[in-house]
């Protein structure tokens, strides 16, 4: 892959998650549409977090893919959010202490092997330039037993 193919997503990222980008990835807590779909993601994610069986103890890592400015960071204690836009990250790490969330590309994901119990992401795999490295990189963190559930575009696609 050359360095352009990786490049200008980036710059895509750390402009839509600048202070003069907030109105596209960064969220607007005024915008009831905007506000309804964060809530109604956290709920999907917490009750498939449940189903599954996960505990919900600080020491159970839970690993949002392409988490943006971690907006659902409160559906489990464990939760770990990764996210390519080091603006982002950024962002984040300047509002709270109490979010744990890193840099990183799922395509490379930054854990040990069979170190995380559940995996979620939503609508990021559709900007991934190779989804197939990525689900490799999700099976190879995932605890024996563990569960993903990646949803496209936002919407809730359930597996497990």
């Amino acid at each position: 892959m050359d360095s352009n193919h990786q490049e200008r997503p980036k710059q895509f990222y750390e402009a839509a998650y600048s202070d003069s980008g907030k109105g596209s990835y960064g969220g607007d807590s005024t915008d009831e549409t905007w506000v309804c779909r964060i809530n109604s993601q956290k709920q999907i994610t917490t009750d498939w977090l449940r189903r599954l069986g996960v505990r919900f103890e600080a020491d159970e890592p839970v690993l949002e893919l392409g988490c943006g400015l971690a907006y659902l960071a409160d559906v489990h204690p464990g939760y770990i959010g990764l996210e390519f836009s080091s603006t982002a990250v950024a962002r984040v790490g300047s509002s709270t202490s109490k979010i744990r969330i890193q840099q990183g590309d799922m395509q490379n994901i930054p854990f040990e092997d069979e170190s995380i119990a559940a995996l979620f992401t939503w609508a990021a795999m559709g900007h991934v330039p190779n989804p197939g490295t990525a689900i490799k990189e999700i099976m190879r963190v995932l605890k024996p037993g563990g569960g993903q559930s990646l949803h496209p575009h936002g919407i809730a696609v359930l597996g497990q």
